[in-house]
C-alpha cells in the first residue's frame, strides 16, 4: 500500500469528487481511480458508493473507517517529515518569552557564542503561555518558559516533555520612587493591595494569573486601572505614581524609577524559568547541544 493512495483517497472523500481530487493533485482522473481500486483490493471492500445518475459519491461504512485512519496516518507522515528535516538541520528554533529574552538569556550569550551554539539559534518571541501551546501542538520543539505552578490553571504543563528548572526569581510589588503608595513599608502582603490602583500586565505574561492568585487568596477584588502589553510600559506607568504592579525581581534594576517591595505570603510563589522540550520529540544535535549547555 502506498501512502500516496491514501492521500488521493482522503482528497476524494473530502471533495466528494474524483475529478476535483485529480485537479487538486495535478494528476489525471484515471490515476485517482486506480489508487482507489488498489485500496479497495487491499482491504477487500468497497470504499465509495457512486451515484452515476446524479454524479455524486459518498463513503461506505468501510470508507468512513478508513478515512479516520488515513487522516491519522497522513498527519503522522507529515510530522515525521518535519521532524526528520529538523533532525538534519543544524539550527535551533528557540521559544523565548520577552522577560526571559531580555533579562535572563543575555547573560549566557557570550558562552553560547564561544561554544558555537549562538549562530545556530533563531528565536520565536511570545509569552510563556503561548509558547506552551506551541510546544503542545508541535509548532516548536524547545523553549525557555516561565512557570508558576500555583497560578497555572491549564493542563498543558503536563503535556510537554522534559522540564529542567534553571532559575527562580521572586515576585515583587513595584511602586513609584517619587509618588509612592507605600512610602513607609518595605515588605508587602496581598492584603495591602486592597483599593490600591493596579497596573497589570497582559495575559501574555504569567504575571496576570499570579496576581489573580495572590488577590483571590485574600478575596480581594482587583482595582486594575490599566493593562500594559510591555514591561517598559508597566514600569513607566508605575513610576508616574498611577498605580502599583506585580513584577518578577528578574526584570527590575536600580536604574528604574521604581521601588520593588518583597511580598510575604503563606507559600513561596516564584517566577521559575524552565528549559522545556516537546513531548515525544527527539532533539536534533544542535538542540541537544543547547539543552546540554543549560542543564550542565
Amino acid at each position: 500500500m502506498q501512502t500516496r493512495d491514501l492521500d488521493y483517497f482522503q482528497s476524494v472523500a473530502t471533495l466528494k469528487s474524483f475529478s476535483q481530487a485529480a485537479q487538486a493533485h495535478h494528476v489525471s482522473q484515471p490515476t485517482i481511480t486506480l489508487a482507489i481500486k488498489r485500496l479497495e483490493a487491499a482491504f477487500d471492500t468497497t470504499l465509495f458508493i457512486r451515484d452515476q445518475q446524479h454524479h455524486a459519491i459518498q463513503l461506505t461504512d468501510s470508507g468512513e473507517h478508513l478515512l479516520i485512519h488515513a487522516n491519522r496516518i497522513l498527519a503522522e507522515m507529515t510530522e515525521a517529515d518535519r521532524e526528520i528535516r529538523a533532525l538534519l538541520a543544524p539550527t535551533i528554533s528557540l521559544g523565548l518569552p520577552p522577560i526571559i529574552g531580555r533579562y535572563f538569556f543575555p547573560q549566557f550569550v557570550a558562552q553560547l557564542n564561544q561554544a558555537g551554539i549562538l549562530p545556530k539559534i533563531t528565536t520565536s518571541t511570545t509569552g510563556s503561555g503561548r509558547l506552551l501551546q506551541l510546544l503542545v501542538t508541535g509548532a516548536i520543539n524547545i523553549a525557555l518558559i516561565a512557570h508558576t505552578p500555583q497560578a497555572d490553571l491549564s493542563n498543558q504543563w503536563n503535556q510537554v516533555g522534559h522540564k529542567q528548572l534553571l532559575a527562580s526569581y521572586p515576585f515583587t510589588i513595584i511602586d513609584s520612587k517619587t509618588h509612592p503608595f507605600f512610602p513607609n513599608k518595605q515588605v508587602l502582603t496581598p492584603s495591602d493591595l486592597k483599593q490600591v490602583p493596579i497596573i497589570n500586565l497582559s495575559d501574555d505574561f504569567i504575571h496576570a494569573s499570579v496576581l489573580d492568585y495572590y488577590l483571590q487568596s485574600d478575596s480581594i477584588t482587583a482595582n486594575v486601572i490599566f493593562t500594559a502589553s510591555e514591561i517598559d510600559i508597566l514600569k513607566e506607568t508605575v513610576s508616574q505614581g498611577l498605580g502599583v504592579g506585580l513584577l518578577t525581581s528578574l526584570a527590575t534594576n536600580p536604574n528604574d524609577n521604581i521601588v520593588a517591595h518583597p511580598i510575604t505570603f503563606s507559600e513561596p510563589v516564584a517566577f521559575n524559568i524552565y528549559l522545556v522540550t516537546r513531548k515525544g520529540y527527539v532533539l536534533n544535535p544542535a538542540e541537544r547541544q543547547l539543552a546540554d549547555f543549560f542543564i550542565n
